[in-house]
C-alpha cells in the first residue's frame, strides 16, 4: 500500500493488485490498481478521487445515476491518462469506443467522445 495526497492534505490509499484484465478502479479514497498499470492509469484513478473529494462524495452517486456526469468524469480522467501516457489517436479512438460501449454512455457518438478527449 502507498498513499498519495490530494490537495496536499487528503489521502488516497493505493493498493497494487493482480487482475486478469488489467483493470483498476477508485472508490471513496481507495484505489485498486493493477500491478502492471501505467503512471497514466494511476493519474486517471487519482482524478476520480479528486472528483469525489471535490463533490463531498456526491460524484459517486452522480456517476452511477447519470450518463452525462459519468461521461464528464471519465473524460476528465482519461484526458489526464492520455497526457501522462502520451497516447496516440488510435489509442484515444479505442478509449472512445470503450466509453461508448462499456460505460453505458449511449447519448453521444464515439466521434463526439473522441473530440471531447482531444479538446
Amino acid at each position: 500500500m502507498s498513499i498519495k495526497f490530494i490537495y496536499k492534505i487528503l489521502p488516497a490509499f493505493i493498493f497494487k493488485v493482480h487482475t486478469d484484465d488489467g483493470s483498476s478502479q477508485a472508490f471513496a479514497n481507495i484505489i485498486l490498481i493493477d500491478e502492471n498499470a501505467t503512471e497514466g492509469v494511476l493519474e486517471h484513478e487519482l482524478i476520480h478521487i479528486r472528483q469525489n473529494y471535490r463533490t463531498l462524495g456526491i460524484a459517486t452517486v452522480l456517476y452511477k445515476l447519470s450518463q452525462r456526469f459519468r461521461l464528464m468524469y471519465e473524460v476528465e480522467a482519461f484526458k489526464k491518462q492520455i497526457e501522462v501516457d502520451g497516447l496516440n489517436n488510435l489509442e484515444i479512438i479505442r478509449i472512445s469506443e470503450i466509453l461508448a460501449d462499456d460505460y453505458n454512455i449511449d447519448y453521444v457518438s464515439v466521434a463526439d467522445i473522441f473530440a471531447s478527449l482531444k479538446g
